[in-house]
């Protein structure tokens, strides 16, 4: 999809953490601090942490 100078976009992403007594965690967060590539992360703690990051845009008018 093209974007236009209409177009806002925000960086954004998605980071669930898997536990070993089965439990899931997911956080929705903006910024930066996310980077720009997928990552899958094993904790000394036993869970896993995978982070999606991505840009949402929407049309303003």
């Amino acid at each position: 999809m093209a974007y236009t100078l209409n177009d806002i976009c925000i960086d954004v992403c998605l980071i669930v953490t898997f536990t070993p007594s089965g439990g899931v965690e997911s956080i929705v967060s903006g910024g930066e601090e996310c980077g720009s590539s997928p990552s899958i992360v094993i904790n000394s703690d036993g869970s896993i942490t995978i982070t999606l990051p991505f840009v949402a845009c929407y049309r303003s008018y």
